[in-house]
């Protein structure tokens, strides 16, 4: 089931909400987006060590962090994914492995927060995407 399924699915009626209340986490997203969960949500989110190549898995998301912060994880997944993608590195590196690095690098200066490991997924489907 995808993130916007379990949204939608998450507007409807439940006896715990009440009629047509929409559903809110325990804890207001932006505070459990610290830079730990988002790294583990790019590394899951990928597929990073657990897939032969790059998946975007949003329901590994769900099954990893719950429905509620999947769905404001994700968007800020894809918000640094598309950060990491900006990179003209693809068009200039002379081969795979430098044109990684270098995306690598230029994502490291404008996100230091974000972990090695994430960095090292994304450079991975980077790499795999422009291959």
């Amino acid at each position: 089931m995808s993130v916007y399924a379990v949204h939608a699915r998450a507007q409807f009626p439940t006896p715990q909400r009440g009629a047509w209340a929409p559903a809110t986490p325990s804890k207001p997203i932006e505070e459990a987006l610290d830079s730990e969960t988002v790294t583990r949500a790019i590394v899951v989110w990928t597929g990073w060590g657990r897939t032969a190549w790059p998946d975007r898995d949003e329901a590994a998301l769900v099954a990893e962090f719950g429905a509620e912060l999947a769905l404001g994880v994700l968007a800020e997944v894809r918000r640094l994914e598309d950060r990491f993608y900006s990179s003209e590195a693809s068009k200039v590196a002379p081969d795979l492995t430098a044109m990684g690095e270098q995306a690598a690098a230029e994502f490291r200066e404008t996100h230091p927060e974000i972990g090695e490991e994430a960095v090292q997924a994304l450079a991975w489907s980077y790499t795999f995407d422009f291959k």
